[in-house]
This record gives structure tokens, sequence and C-alpha cells, in this order.
């Protein structure tokens, strides 16, 4: 490897947390247990405080109860909050969420998004993907994508 891709591998892992709908890394993290599935962003590199900022997202996603859990008997609620948690683990300066709230209901796309809203307020950048009117409304902007052309979106108001 050259010093260019280490740099690029080290800036995704530092600032650059994913929160996918459905990938085989999330297909084979749902037989993990909801701690070692948090953790797991940071079990390939040095990371001094994993055990408190694991217990930190416990609390902050309400899952501490299901802590010991097999994430694949979790609900989709849960599962998608073990993801977030993941995604947050290393506390990145961007979160790249792909279709968070696809398989949520109308109360848990709100706590979701809700909690994203408390990330960018605190901390970063949210770059989300969605389907969604209602979701992308509620974006500070928004842009689409169509035939391979990206173009600012107008802003929608409810």
């Amino acid at each position: 490897m050259n010093f260019l891709t280490l740099f690029l591998a080290e800036l995704k892992y530092s600032c650059v947390g994913n929160l996918m709908a459905s990938t085989a890394v999330a297909v084979a993290v749902l037989y993990l247990n909801v701690e070692i599935n948090i953790m797991a962003s940071c079990l390939a590199r040095s990371f001094p405080d994993a055990t408190f900022r694991c217990d930190e997202l416990f609390e902050l996603l309400g899952i501490g109860h299901r802590r010991g859990h097999i994430s694949a008997r979790l609900s989709s609620k849960e599962q998608q909050r073990v993801a977030l948690g993941r995604a947050l683990m290393s506390r990145p300066k961007v979160l790249i969420p792909d279709e968070p709230t696809g398989n949520l209901d109308r109360d848990n796309t709100h706590h979701l998004l809700s909690l994203l809203r408390e990330y960018v307020d605190e901390r970063g950048l949210v770059l989300l993907a969605t389907h969604e009117p209602e979701v992308a409304a509620l974006a500070d902007e928004t842009y689409g994508f169509k035939d391979g052309v990206i173009t600012k979106a107008e802003r929608m108001i409810g």
C-alpha cells in the first residue's frame, strides 16, 4: 500500500461513519451481540476509550438493555439503532446514512431523524440518501440525482 491509500483509509476510519440500509457487512454483524456489533468499527485500530464510548452510545440510543443480545433477534428499530451506534462509535465528522428510515414505521423514523438532527447540531455533517420526500424536507439543504447529474433542489416547505 502506498501512503495515499493508507492516508485515505485512516481518513475514512476517523472522519466518516457509514449507515447503510443493507450490506454484506450488515448481514454478517447480525449474528454478533449488540456490544461487539457497535464496537466493530474500532476493533482494527487503537481506540483508548472504546468501552466508555460504547456505554455512552447505549444510553444515547436507548439500547443498553439489549447489550448482550444477538443483533438478528432485535426489532428493525433496534437493529437500526445498533447500526447507528456502529457508525457513531468513532465520532466521525461526516455521517452517511443510506435510506436509514426505509424499514421503519412513522414513530421510529421520527426518533432516528431526531438522533441525526442532534448529531448535526452538536458535531457534524449528515449526507443522507432517501427517496422519502418527508425525510428530505427536514434537511438543511437537498440535492437531487437524476440521469447521472446532481442538482440542488428547491427548499420544500411543509
